[in-house]
């Protein structure tokens, strides 16, 4: 089993916990050392391990960029604490040689099946894209608006890179962009997309696999910062997140993140169950206005 460097992981009954008072307390630290991620990931890291949420496999390390949110059960910690050390390799591969493989250190490794297991893409950069009539060469260091959405294709989404929590819920908040980006946030030309998501703070080094499967970054920085890029367009409400991850982390449950996608003058549902939008008062602000198009989407 060779390896550049263990993965840190999250024990599973400490995220997933029986809400009593010292894990709700316990959760509570993992909100400061999300916090914490902006301005240091070893002191994050630290207070993650201090917590005793952190685990890993192999010898401890504070190098949290070998951190994906993988979770760890004490059955998946037994069967990898059984696997004999002198199997587990640290070192990185790097050319095939007759017998194995060769690592960068010198080192030959005997095997006669290799597996590589080194990472996880969409598959999306394998598919051929048309735009306006002529083939598109979709960028994988392209930064995704709202990550969510190609700027320079903006009829393309990518939901995987929208990380707003755990698990198929986040699919919740993924429909919700859909929505605004087709039919409530003003028409835009490519070039202000493209301006728009280049002011971001966070976004996917590779946004064909994200930076959730990534070692290029820390992710539970850029799980903060994906939160505050939302929040400063007006799409998230700070309170909303702070009571987000409040339920993820310290009462251990999960539901999707409110988006504020609706103007702020909407007033929703009428009783006949129609969608139509308020009138429009002078120097109301907007996030973002109704063009015409719009009102005649949601009256109909």
């Amino acid at each position: 089993w060779v390896m550049p460097k263990p993965y840190i992981f999250w024990k599973y009954e400490v995220v997933c916990h029986d809400r009593s008072l010292k894990n709700t307390l316990r959760g509570w630290s993992t909100i400061v050392a999300a916090l914490w991620s902006l301005i240091s990931k070893n002191i994050s890291g630290l207070i993650m391990w201090g917590s005793g949420l952190a685990v890993t496999y192999g010898i401890p390390h504070n190098d949290w960029n070998k951190f994906t949110f993988g979770l760890l059960c004490p059955t998946q910690r037994q069967d990898l604490a059984a696997v004999p050390k002198e199997v587990q390799i640290i070192g990185r591969a790097t050319r095939y040689i007759s017998s194995g493989i060769e690592l960068e250190s010198g080192q030959k490794v005997d095997a006669d099946v290799i597996i590589w297991a080194t990472g996880c893409e969409t598959g999306i950069d394998k598919l051929q894209y048309e735009k306006d009539g002529e083939y598109y060469n979709l960028n994988k260091c392209a930064k995704m608006l709202n990550h969510f959405l190609y700027p320079d294709f903006p009829v393309f989404a990518n939901g995987s890179a929208l990380f707003t929590t755990f698990g198929p819920v986040r699919a919740v908040n993924a429909a919700d962009l859909a929505v605004y980006h087709c039919c409530i946030r003003e028409k835009l030309e490519e070039d202000k997309l493209i301006r728009m998501a280049s002011w971001q703070l966070g976004g996917s080094v590779n946004s064909v696999s994200s930076w959730i499967f990534q070692s290029k970054s820390y992710a539970m920085k850029e799980f903060v910062t994906t939160h505050i890029d939302l929040m400063l367009v007006g799409l998230v409400d700070f309170f909303d997140f702070m009571w987000h991850i409040t339920e993820i982390f310290s009462l251990s449950r999960q539901h999707a993140l409110k988006f504020r996608i609706f103007p702020r003058n909407f007033k929703g549902m009428h009783n006949n169950g129609e969608i139509k939008p308020a009138a429009v008062e002078t120097g109301a602000p907007l996030i973002p206005t109704f063009d015409n198009d719009a009102k005649q989407e949601f009256e109909r």
